[in-house]
């Protein structure tokens, strides 16, 4: 597979055609609990999904660890730490199928989509996965804005930006009090040796007494 890098910006050249771009919606886990919780979040607009974005007879998706082996050279992110993966449409073996939404039409060839791919495979690293700040939905909005078409559907992004807050608020909370709480142990420490010196200053030690062992008694 030809996975050199180009150097130069890819340049868009504008066609008579255009192919549709879908978002394939899943229930996050094939255990039927999870559907169940999806069925009733999206009473308020939410759910537990993965999701992943398809052109070109290609869907590509993000997780903590490639979970495809590129089928052809076009499959090929050419990244071996991204965590972008590339499968066939709606067929994802560890997730349960939902529903396709389209999300517009580009007038891309398969080439060209894969060069994107290639361009942002970088700052897509599996490692860097998080299942609130760095998830497949977020990866599929961004490819989304990308490829100019969009945007995700805000119920597929909800859950994760509600848990990405409450953490953030957590943090907020927690991490403040704790620097306080340090900060004032290290100056309860100093005080103390401050006073602590300061009364040895009033109050020095008596010097000890030689006793003459010739007329010591006991």
């Amino acid at each position: 597979m030809n996975c050199q890098k180009k150097e130069e910006p890819l340049v868009l050249v504008p066609r008579n055609f255009k192919v549709p771009v879908t978002l394939i919606v899943y229930h996050a886990s094939p255990n039927t609990g999870i559907q169940h919780i999806n069925g009733l979040l999206q009473h308020v607009g939410s759910g537990i999904f993965h999701a992943g974005v398809a052109v070109h007879g290609r869907e590509w998706s993000f997780s903590r660890k490639r979970e495809f082996k590129p089928r052809d050279k076009l499959c090929d992110p050419c990244d071996p730490d991204t965590g972008i993966s590339c499968g066939p449409p709606g067929r994802h073996p560890a997730h349960v199928y939902q529903k396709s939404v389209t999300l517009g039409e580009v007038d891309l060839t398969a080439c060209e989509v894969h060069e994107i791919i290639k361009q942002v495979a970088s700052e897509w690293k599996g490692r860097d996965y998080d299942l609130l700040t760095k998830n497949c939905c977020h990866f599929c909005s961004a490819f989304c804005q990308v490829l100019g078409v969009g945007p995700v559907p805000s119920e597929i992004m909800s859950l994760a930006e509600a848990g990405a807050k409450l953490r953030d608020g957590i943090r907020n909370v927690v991490y403040p009090l704790t620097a306080v709480a340090l900060h004032l142990e290290a100056l309860t420490a100093q005080e103390v040796k401050i006073e602590t010196e300061q009364v040895g200053a009033r109050h020095p030690a008596p010097s000890p007494q030689v006793v003459d062992k010739d007329h010591a008694t006991c």
